[in-house]
């Protein structure tokens, strides 16, 4: 859909409303949608790592995935181990060593009855920084990804960053249209045979958005 310029099942959520809350029913809802469009092939899901709760894993289907994964349980050092036996070796600067690869034994949500899903990682060390100076000590950043996705590593991971792009256009789009203030416009306020009254313009094209929302609370 996204390739295409297009939006589906677009929600306007609470600023402060966690992330997760309601997403499962919401993937769910998504992919049923998806569906009914009859489109050829399967749709590429990316989804941020406050969406990584195993019960999206159920809702996903048979399309793809890219779900940042908090590693935050794992051991930076014994990350950067293991990627240095199973990862291959990024081109970079020196001073900096990027390991890329796949790992098959994490399981969604740490609950040991569900399958294991590939995770893709990124785990960059450092011991010199971008300024020439050399590090005492190295310093560890590790980056995974869960994914379903049979390419290789980097692809992944620039797929999953072709998310923030998409963000951006989102984010112009809510501003362009002033979503975030839609039921704000200009009226005017009459008090008249102790009645207060909200007097529109005659080409207010939020009057019937506002007089649904008023009669919501009558």
């Amino acid at each position: 859909m996204g390739t295409q310029g297009h939006m589906l099942e677009c929600e306007l959520r609470p600023g402060k409303q966690h992330c997760q809350s309601g997403t499962t029913a919401f993937i769910a809802r998504s992919v049923e949608t998806l569906q009914t469009l009859g489109l050829g092939g399967k749709c590429l899901l990316r989804l941020d790592s406050g969406n990584a709760a195993a019960d999206n894993f159920d809702a996903f289907g048979d399309h793809y995935f890219i779900v940042k994964r908090n590693p935050r349980r794992e051991c930076p050092e014994q990350m950067l181990a293991l990627a240095r036996r199973v990862g291959d070796k990024q081109d970079s600067r020196e001073g900096k060593n990027v390991y890329t690869g796949f790992f098959d034994h994490f399981h969604p949500g740490g609950d040991q009855n569900r399958p294991c899903v590939p995770v893709a990682f990124e785990v960059i060390e450092r011991t010199i920084d971008i300024d020439g100076q050399k590090l005492l000590v190295p310093k560890l950043e590790v980056n995974t990804w869960w994914t379903n996705l049979s390419c290789r590593a980097k692809t992944v991971l620039d797929l999953y960053h072709g998310h923030g792009p998409s963000e951006q256009y989102h984010s112009e789009l809510k501003s362009d249209l002033d979503v975030e203030r839609s039921t704000y416009c200009a009226v005017r306020l009459v008090r008249h045979a102790g009645r207060i009254e909200l007097h529109f313009g005659k080409r207010c094209r939020w009057f019937e958005v506002i007089q649904d929302i008023a009669h919501s609370f009558a």
